[in-house]
């Protein structure tokens, strides 16, 4: 056993696992064993784990389901928190309860999607997803899909194959800062600059 400061949560065999102040401390958290890894985080206080699991339709209709679970407690339960097809980006938004993620629209060519390039909020405490910022085309190779991320004080960031910038959440508009020359991967995806 290894000692580690704080908690661990990781996937295996698609399930969550958390390991608490040692390697020997080891708890099944979720054990569907359906998680798919797309979307993995715990909360800045490591209370709750948001993630994503293998919808049981056809990957054509949809690709996955997002889910929160309380990791602290014995029995956790996970709680759908009514999204589906998330694949580039879920994050915690800063001093809330709350998950912002984008969403894609399955499809049978390659990569499986088609990138909507959108932003929603949903409470993990409950209720419906809230819309941010509606769905747009994405620029060049818009089709992969947008990723964002937030600062510590709130304000959020997008970054595309084609330029990074900020979003106004307030107003539901992109502020772009630089526009880059898209890598052309001769391939079924697209570089976003982290």
């Amino acid at each position: 056993p290894l000692t580690i400061p704080g908690g661990l949560a990781y996937l295996a065999a698609g399930n969550a696992w958390l390991m608490d102040g040692s390697t020997a401390n080891r708890r099944l958290i979720v054990g569907t064993g359906d998680l798919d890894g797309r979307v993995f985080i715990l909360s800045p206080n490591g209370e709750y784990l948001v993630f994503t699991r293998k919808s049981k339709k056809p990957a054509a209709e949809e690709i996955n389901t997002l889910w929160v679970v309380r990791v602290g407690n014995t029995t956790p339960k996970p709680q759908y928190l009514n999204a589906k097809n998330v694949v580039h980006f879920a994050e915690w938004i800063p001093g809330t309860n709350s998950v912002a993620y984008s969403t894609v629209e399955p499809r049978e060519a390659a990569p499986g999607w088609q990138a909507n390039n959108d932003l929603w909020r949903v409470s993990i405490t409950g209720g419906s997803p809230r819309k941010m910022l509606d769905a747009s085309s994405g620029g060049v190779y818009g089709w992969w899909g947008s990723s964002f991320t937030y600062s510590a004080d709130g304000r959020l960031a997008y970054a595309r194959p084609d330029g990074i910038g900020l979003v106004d959440q307030d107003g539901g508009y992109l502020k772009p800062l630089m526009s880059i020359t898209p890598l052309n991967t001769h391939s079924d995806w697209a570089w976003v600059p982290g």
